[in-house]
C-alpha cells in the first residue's frame, strides 16, 4: 500500500513537471527509473509558461535549473527514492547510463558495467556529471 502512494507521488511530480524522469541500466542489466528535479524548460506541460520566463541561455536551462544543477540539488530526488527507497543505486561508483547511452557501449563495456551497482556520485570526478 504504501509502495503504491509513493510511486504514484513520483507519477504525480513528474506530470507535474516538477521532476524528470529517465530510464536507467543498472546492476545485471537491470532497468530502473531515475529521478531528477527538471533543470531544463519543457516543450509542453503545466509548468511550460513559468519555465518560459525565466530561461537562461540558449540551451533551455532555466535560472533555477542552473542552481540546482550547480549545487547537486536536482540529484536529490534521486538520492531520496533510488538510494535510500529503492536501493537502486549506490552512493559512489559509475553512474547509472541511460538506456540509449548503454546500447551506444560495446559488449565489453556493457558487461563490464553491469558487474556493479550504479551510484549517484562518479568516484573518478567527485561530482555527479560524467558517467
Amino acid at each position: 500500500m504504501l509502495e503504491q502512494k509513493i510511486e504514484g507521488f513520483m507519477d504525480w511530480l513528474v506530470d507535474k513537471g516538477i521532476l524528470y524522469q529517465q530510464e536507467r541500466i543498472g546492476q545485471y542489466g537491470n532497468r530502473f527509473w531515475y529521478y531528477k528535479f527538471r533543470t531544463f524548460a519543457e516543450e509542453h506541460g503545466p509548468l511550460t509558461t513559468f519555465y518560459q520566463k525565466h530561461i537562461v541561455g540558449d540551451k533551455g536551462r532555466t535560472f533555477i535549473g542552473s542552481l540546482l544543477s550547480a549545487t547537486f540539488i536536482d540529484e536529490f530526488p534521486a538520492f531520496l527514492y533510488n538510494y535510500l527507497y529503492r536501493r537502486d543505486i549506490e552512493l559512489i561508483g559509475p553512474r547509472a547510463l541511460p538506456v540509449s547511452h548503454f546500447n551506444d557501449l560495446d559488449k565489453k563495456e556493457q558487461e563490464e558495467r553491469n558487474k556493479y551497482k550504479p551510484a549517484l556520485f562518479n568516484k573518478k570526478k567527485k561530482t555527479t556529471r560524467g558517467y
